[in-house]
């Protein structure tokens, strides 16, 4: 099983590495960006996370928190 960030409350940013990078990535890919599901927030990840953001509404900070998380599963 994969974990589900927004479960755990803490926002991903930039250097974090794990399962929950993972999720966020396959998110990503599920809405059509073409990312490599390697389980580490780098600058591609953040990029396409900011880039998410501004075609959703929200504060393009490159941070996934609860708001980025619910557009992203949406």
């Amino acid at each position: 099983t994969v974990a589900d960030p927004a479960k755990t409350k803490t926002a991903l940013r930039l250097g974090d590495q794990g399962e929950a990078v993972k999720y966020i990535q396959k998110l990503l890919l599920g809405k059509w960006y073409k990312i490599k599901i390697d389980g580490v927030f780098g600058s591609e990840t953040e990029r396409m996370i900011k880039s998410f953001q501004l075609k959703s509404g929200l504060s393009a900070d490159g941070v996934v928190g609860e708001k980025t998380i619910e557009k992203l599963r949406a």
